[in-house]
């Protein structure tokens, strides 16, 4: 899915132009004025905002383990949760 949405928008010198951001965004804090769904500038004001706050988007949680909530969004959590996700993988 994410391949064909990804494929399916235009790239102009380095900057894409999401027309279908919303298939494969899974955010939803859609109240956010820098959510997808409430411009036309894609992921880029989310990612620019976590990038100065030091912070990953949420989206990137959301794919690493859906089924937790989060708490900070902050790099050391990200690693905290992928790490444990691949150790529970490796104990399979």
């Amino acid at each position: 899915m994410f391949r064909e949405v990804f494929r399916n928008n235009l790239c102009f010198g380095g900057n894409m132009i999401m027309s279908n951001v919303q298939d494969f965004c899974t955010c939803t804090k859609t109240s956010c004025p820098r959510h997808p769904s409430n411009h036309s500038e894609g992921c880029s004001p989310c990612i620019e905002l976590n990038l100065y706050l030091k912070k990953i988007p949420t989206c990137f949680f959301n794919a690493a383990d859906p089924e937790k909530t989060y708490q900070g969004f902050d790099f050391e959590e990200f690693a905290r949760i992928v790490t444990e996700k691949y150790n529970r993988k490796q104990g399979e």
